[in-house]
């Protein structure tokens, strides 16, 4: 069975630099020069290199011998839970600041109804490494938040204005994204505090795209062909890579031995490549799918849905696709993403260890589109994972796959199961996310999902509507087997008593403390 630990790690991993990348010391000095200011902002659309360019940059330091100390923290979606963004942006510093997690995880965990504001943990995490500075005032540290477009909760985007105002002398911040963040930028622009990477600066000169043509794709094309292809493309680094890739593949009859026929083959491929990005990527992917052996084929159609994957997954998802009917055999997964890793096929390695991956999200928008699952094998395949994600200790990435197969009942279950423990880490919005995506229905069958949803909304609802929740639980409990009541009530009775403290009912509150303390073990 894989260890669950780096189910979370490949948020905090570096990833690893992919080989045949052409080096661009053009925007590397950008990079060094950026961290001499407090914020390094690259910004351009999906694509364009951005998390390849930071990789090459950190492992070019560190194979001249001056390695820099850097905490990455991967952002997705579900991160914009403020005490989920917080831990995982304190573990992330912690392995540059070793205390960093210990000086905040107490604060953000501690027991209350009412979470604390963002900006007033990033307080105390700013002073925490203020103390203690790098030993031997050592070059400072640097924080990687990648995929930041991810994050839209005003809350965080408030702490992170706070940390770059009040940024440790020892500490400077790169964000990646897609677009501009809600972030201070004028205003550090105006001060010179920011160095900005942005799309017209990571495209692909003439030059660069002959040096990643021939010399790492090994294509052999004409001047005339370079300039078309970089016209087509715009430079545009996915678009440059896909089109090598489907080049690389022998075209319909054409034996591999016949390289003479190579030439017009490129030639008239080229000349295809027209539209929007989103044309080509579509054409694009359809040319490289189509060169590839039928099991790899296989396999990226059928795992095009995960949002990360590691061999056992796979197994676990191939093996679900045999039983309906496909073609996986679950012993090949870890060959076929070896294969596709060592191939650059749009596999993006989520750790150091390599053993867990995700499609670039261009690529994988095109496999779907190419695979067009009916909607019973995507559900089916949304089954598979989230089956394993819950055994394997990932309640969210589980929850994600059970609603994605409208599989509520499982969802419902891993909800369930899980609900109490990501109120005792903070995480609300995560709870509350999940039962949003529930039908109502499904809720009000389920008492102990009531009084999850009382739980993440302690510090929303008035007192009214927070007492009518809690009563729900206890009417719907008055039918559940004596234990399963037993407990409910004295949840119920311990969530009320802190909430009363709260409001200044301190009587009420200490009779339904003392109520809670004979019902529960």
């Amino acid at each position: 069975m894989l260890d669950t630990a780096p189910i979370i790690d490949t948020k905090l991993s570096l990833p690893p630099a992919r080989a045949g990348l052409v080096p661009r010391p053009r925007l590397t000095s950008l990079l060094d020069r950026g961290v001499n200011g407090p914020l390094t902002l690259l910004c351009a659309p999906a694509g364009f290199g951005k998390t390849a360019l930071l990789a090459e940059w950190i492992e070019g330091h560190a194979a001249a011998g001056s390695p820099l100390a850097v905490g990455w923290l991967c952002l997705e979606a579900d991160d914009n839970d403020a005490a989920r963004f917080l831990a995982y942006l304190a573990a992330a510093l912690d392995r540059v600041r070793p205390g960093a997690t210990r000086a905040v995880q107490d604060f953000i965990y501690a027991p209350r109804p009412v979470p604390l504001a963002p900006r007033r943990v990033m307080a105390r995490l700013i002073a925490a490494l203020t103390s203690s500075p790098a030993p031997g005032g050592g070059a400072p540290a640097i924080l990687v938040l990648d995929d930041y477009q991810a994050i839209t909760a005003p809350g965080i985007h408030d702490a992170l204005a706070y940390l770059l105002d009040h940024l440790p002398a020892d500490l400077r911040v790169v964000v990646a994204t897609r677009a501009d963040p809600c972030l201070p930028l004028a205003r550090l622009r105006a001060r010179g505090q920011l160095v900005e990477i942005r799309a017209a600066s990571l495209r692909f000169s003439l030059e660069e795209t002959e040096r990643f043509i021939n010399g790492v794709m090994g294509l052999a094309l004409g001047p005339a062909q370079l300039a078309a292809l970089e016209a087509h493309t715009e430079g545009w680094p996915a678009g440059l890579q896909l089109a090598a890739l489907a080049m690389q593949a022998p075209p319909a009859g054409l034996d591999d031995d016949q390289t003479e026929s190579r030439p017009v083959h490129h030639s008239s491929f080229v000349a295809k490549l027209t539209g929007s990005h989103r044309y080509v990527v579509d054409y694009l992917a359809e040319e490289v799918i189509a060169g590839q052996p039928a099991e790899v084929r296989d396999f990226l159609l059928r795992t095009c849905l995960l949002r990360r994957l590691c061999a056992p997954l796979c197994d676990a998802v191939m093996v679900g696709a045999r039983h309906a009917g496909g073609l996986g055999d679950a012993s090949k997964s870890q060959m076929v993403l070896d294969h596709l890793d060592r191939n650059n096929l749009f596999l993006m390695p989520l750790d150091g260890e390599r053993r867990w991956f995700r499609y670039h999200p261009l690529f994988a928008e095109a496999l779907v589109a190419v695979a067009r699952p009916s909607p019973e094998a995507a559900a089916e395949t949304h089954r598979q994972a989230a089956g394993w994600f819950a055994a394997h200790g990932a309640p969210n990435e589980a929850v994600w796959h059970a609603l994605a197969a409208g599989d509520f009942a499982a969802a419902a279950d891993i909800v369930q199961a899980s609900y109490a423990q990501m109120i005792q880490r903070g995480e609300l919005v995560t709870v509350q996310r999940w039962l949003a995506g529930l039908p109502q229905a499904v809720v009000e069958q389920r008492p102990r999902l009531e009084l999850a949803r009382a739980w993440s909304q302690a510090n929303t609802a008035s007192p009214t509507d927070f007492d009518r929740q809690l009563d729900q639980v206890a009417s719907a409990a008055a039918a559940l087997p004596p234990d399963e009541c037993r407990g409910l009530r004295g949840e119920a009775a311990a969530l009320r008593a802190v909430c009363y403290s709260v409001y200044w009912r301190a009587g009420e509150a200490v009779r339904l403390a003392q109520e809670a303390l004979e019902l529960l073990p």
